[in-house]
């Protein structure tokens, strides 16, 4: 038995002989299907060509939108920066106000 991972291809096999009616008058017809088992590869190996074949098919971003995504991602990182840093700031100076006023 296959192990489930294995790709299975299939071959035409052509045979040469008695058409169906529908098919015309001496031409070759495929006659049946047969299941090929490919050559047992190294699983490292067939990781890194399923990786390669993945990474062909996907639909890489332009040059105009990676610049303007990055962009958005600086700004929006400074603004959450900055808004953080001043919600500390005012709790250190509530805190030390609190401190300075209970002692």
């Amino acid at each position: 038995m296959a192990p489930a991972y294995a790709l299975w291809l299939t071959v035409s096999v052509v045979v040469k002989g008695r058409a169906p009616a529908s098919a015309g008058r001496g031409v070759d017809y495929v006659a049946k299907r047969v299941a090929v088992a490919p050559k047992n590869e190294n699983r490292v190996i067939r990781y890194f060509k399923d990786v390669h074949t993945e990474i062909r098919k996907v639909m890489w971003p332009s040059r105009r939108t990676t610049i303007n995504l990055t962009a958005i991602v600086f700004g929006v990182t400074f603004a959450m920066s900055v808004a953080l840093g001043l919600i500390d700031w005012i709790f250190a100076r509530m805190f030390a106000f609190l401190i300075h006023w209970l002692a």
